[in-house]
């Protein structure tokens, strides 16, 4: 499994439009690989290569990306909507 995490500014509109279009093709050219989306600017893959691309992608339009390939990879929740932060679950840093 990979990951692909970007970061593009919330000036950078046109960009984010641009990114998501970009991985729309990309998805339609390697049709049959898979695609999770965690939130708007994290993706999970079972493909090395769209994960690999969409990380280039991102980078190519200014964004911060990371791209990380996950070992044992095991889904605990899905994220359901918005959700309060209860005090046992906050992480301390």
């Amino acid at each position: 499994m990979w990951l692909v995490d970007w970061d593009l500014p919330k000036e950078e509109h046109v960009n984010r439009v641009r990114l998501w279009r970009k991985i729309q093709d990309i998805k339609k050219r390697l049709n049959g690989d898979t695609l999770k989306y965690s939130s708007w600017s994290v993706i999970i893959s079972s493909s090395e290569q769209l994960a690999q691309e969409i990380h280039q992608a991102a980078k190519a339009l200014g964004a911060k990306s990371s791209l990380y390939a996950l070992e044992d990879f095991k889904l605990v929740s899905k994220y359901r909507g918005r959700r309060k932060t209860t005090q046992s679950a906050k992480i301390e840093t």
